[in-house]
């Protein structure tokens, strides 16, 4: 599946332009922005404008209630997606996501044959159908900082499958360093 942006003639780009920059009413950096800085820019009406450097859950938080601290979402119908490795799965998720569904990457670790670890490690929201999901430090590509996989810290759009097969790849690369990384995926439907 092309990346989100990428498609020939344009309309995907536009498209997903005009989502992101009227998600929720709020005011969101154009994307490709870094998101571990403060931006300063226009909203859509013109005014100058602020957003703050923020994790991919604080602008889920964000986008959905307009306070970056204040998660909801998580107080939502859910459902965890299984079969991780089936298109199958992943074909179902992006049908069946409306504008203003999160979904969360769960992460469990074992870091060079120690305990186990399990928690969130990434958030996005789905604004637009057809599961265009967005969000801070969500371009779906990684890189190993000190052996230890890191996120781009880039305002983007992609689909959660691409946001799962470039942290499923950086992981073969991190499992040379001794450790072990798998993942659940939870989806919270927007009430309403």
């Amino acid at each position: 599946m092309p990346k989100a942006g990428m498609a020939s003639g344009g309309g995907l780009l536009s498209g997903v332009q005009k989502a992101w920059r009227e998600v929720e009413g709020r005011v969101v950096p154009p994307l490709g922005t870094s998101s571990g800085v403060t931006w300063k820019g226009q909203d859509l009406a013109g005014n100058g404008r602020e957003v703050p450097a923020f994790s991919c859950f604080e602008s889920v938080n964000y986008l959905t209630t307009g306070d970056p601290t204040l998660c909801v979402y998580r107080s939502w119908p859910m459902e965890i997606l299984e079969n991780l490795e089936e298109s199958a799965t992943w074909d179902t998720l992006e049908q069946s996501l409306r504008k203003g569904d999160v979904v969360e990457f769960i992460a469990k670790v074992r870091v060079q044959g120690g305990d186990v670890t399990t928690s969130p490690f990434h958030a996005q929201l789905c604004v637009a159908e057809g599961g265009l999901m967005a969000g801070a430090n969500n371009e779906p590509r990684f890189r190993l900082l000190n052996g230890i996989p890191s996120g781009t810290n880039v305002w983007d759009v992609c689909t959660s499958r691409q946001y799962y097969l470039a942290a499923r790849d950086m992981d073969e690369n991190w499992a040379v360093f001794g450790n072990e990384h798998t993942y659940r995926v939870v989806v919270y439907r927007q009430p309403g």
